[in-house]
């Protein structure tokens, strides 16, 4: 777990490429002094001891929206360009790559883009922007797109990284054209999202039951505990998670209480942290088999695949040698854990951003109809909490918006729902999620506090909803985040900000410049 101090912008980590532990960014706490690093088996509860004021410690109940050890400052420069891959044993041309790999190196974070037709920006899951707004990375909201041939420096605090084991969804076509397919075609012909090819886990994957050799691996030591650490990046897909014959601890879902269990259901972009106990020599399964399918099962009504992919994506391996023709259990065609997600109803209107005129840069009404926000003014202590409802629902395609012959996947409506006195609510320690799963037709009340200045999106992560307008933004103390705007290092940022919309709008009035010299804008720009 990297550290770092409010002056320090430190880096995060978006993907694993590293095999080996030796590669990995481990805790430095050299910066720290008057402390000891505690290592204590008997008590996982403090990590960094005080010397002398016990009150200082980090521990278990330290505060880590405040508080958090000083650590080091890393810098990488991110260069986005096309590139092909093989990623499940077909070559796939249209990828979008990350220092000229997939996944992505670790990234303080330059951005360079070197994409032929597609503006672009970083945007973060799991860390929290805090009192840096403008770093947030959503093109139409918080910057312009980053034009072709330009860069741009995010530059934060951020207060952990991890390693994890990233799934997800895979398709052999670009998002692009496909998306750009589905919305041009027959406008009398009933339009489905593009179909997922395949499962990938930190970039191996298996096509459509082939290339059995290029599944992800996982080497352990028989009767050992491990953290596993598991995110699902998929464009779609909501996929469970299992290892057979094994239970595990999840430990953290971003926060709350440890529970054993033998599947969990992992939304896109959820993250679990999960403790493996693995058996012991005398446990194993018979005929000296030391080898367990891992599981990566698209749940029930929450996919959309070609062709129902095989789950066995990985394997954990008790430091045997794998020989794949001695597997003796079967696959699972489906699973008891049945989950269904349908589309958000939020407000009246789909968004829709405007690339040249982020959010940050119009801070005041009246707000174009399509930009969809909530303004949230902190009046009193009292209400520093604010309360939504978002209701699972489904309803019929609107018509396109203004402008574009863009069909939503759903038409949201406006439901400010302030009125939660009749709701049973556990207010005491409650779940902590940023990513969180809306059953059909129930609900659920998130419970937000006004610390952070500026305009968040709040969006859902199946991607073509999102695409679709499927989002709003929710402007928190506006005036707060005006002053903030002319001062320290928010200045320069601001600087940084309106020198990349200047060349964004160079860079977008040149028609040669364009995918489709008759329309710019494929989607809600989210």
């Amino acid at each position: 777990m990297a550290k770092t101090n409010t002056k320090e912008p430190l880096q995060l980590r978006v993907s694993i490429v590293a095999e080996s532990e030796t590669d990995l960014i481990k805790c430095d706490y050299t910066h720290l002094t008057g402390y000891t690093y505690h290592n204590d088996p008997e008590n996982r509860g403090l990590w960094l001891k005080h010397k002398s004021n016990s009150s200082l410690d980090y521990n278990i109940s330290t505060n880590y929206e405040e508080r958090w050890p000083t650590g080091i400052t890393r810098k990488y420069h991110i260069t986005i360009q096309e590139g092909k891959v093989n990623l499940d044993g077909v070559d796939f041309p249209y990828a979008k790559m990350v220092n000229g790999s997939w996944p992505g190196p670790w990234i303080q974070v330059k951005v360079t883009n070197n994409l032929d037709y597609n503006g672009t920006a970083i945007h973060m899951h799991g860390i929290r922007i805090l009192h840096s707004n403008l770093n947030d990375g959503v093109p139409g909201v918080t910057q312009c797109p980053v034009p072709p041939g330009e860069s741009f420096t995010y530059n934060f605090t951020a207060t952990h990284a991890i390693d994890p084991i990233l799934m997800g969804d895979h398709n052999h076509r670009s998002a692009f054209m496909d998306y750009y397919q589905e919305q041009f075609a027959d406008a009398k012909k009933f339009r489905f999202p593009p179909k997922m090819t395949s499962i990938v886990v930190n970039g191996k994957g298996s096509y459509a039951g082939s290339y059995p050799e290029r599944r992800y691996t996982k080497h352990v030591n028989p009767g050992e505990r491990k953290i596993l650490r598991l995110i699902n990046i998929s464009t779609d897909s909501t996929i469970i998670f299992s290892i057979d014959e094994h239970e595990f601890e999840v430990i953290g879902a971003d926060l709350g209480e440890p529970y054993t269990t033998r599947n969990i259901s992992i939304g896109i972009g959820q993250r679990y942290h999960i403790v493996l106990k693995t058996k012991e020599e005398s446990q194993l399964l018979p005929d000296g088999v030391k080898s367990y399918w891992i599981r990566f099962q698209p749940a029930d009504g929450c996919h959309n695949f070609e062709t129902f992919p095989d789950a066995r994506q990985g394997i954990l391996c008790k430091n045997s040698s794998i020989a794949l023709s001695k597997w003796l259990l079967p696959l699972e065609k489906h699973m008891d854990r049945r989950i269904e997600v349908n589309n958000w109803n939020i407000m009246d209107d789909p968004v829709w951003v405007n690339y040249n005129e982020p959010t940050v840069k119009h801070l005041d009404p009246p707000y174009p109809v399509n930009a969809v926000i909530y303004n949230f003014d902190q009046k009193t202590a009292y209400n520093r909490w604010q309360y939504m409802i978002i209701v699972g629902g489904s309803r019929n395609n609107s018509a396109p918006v203004k402008g574009g012959k863009l069909i939503p996947a759903a038409h949201p409506s406006e439901k400010p729902y302030c009125n939660i006195s009749s709701l049973k609510l556990n207010y005491i320690n409650p779940p902590r999620r940023d990513v969180v799963l809306l059953p059909k037709n129930g609900f659920v009340v998130i419970a937000f506090q006004l610390d952070n200045p500026g305009p968040w999106v709040l969006h859902c992560h199946i991607a073509w909803h999102v695409s679709t307008g499927l989002a709003l933004q929710a402007l928190e103390e506006k005036e707060k985040f005006k002053v903030r705007l002319e001062n320290g290092t928010a200045k320069s940022q601001k600087d940084q900000l309106e020198n990349t919309c200047k060349n964004w709008a160079v860079w977008q009035n040149n028609k040669t410049n364009h995918w489709d010299a008759h329309r710019f804008q494929d989607d809600s720009g989210i």
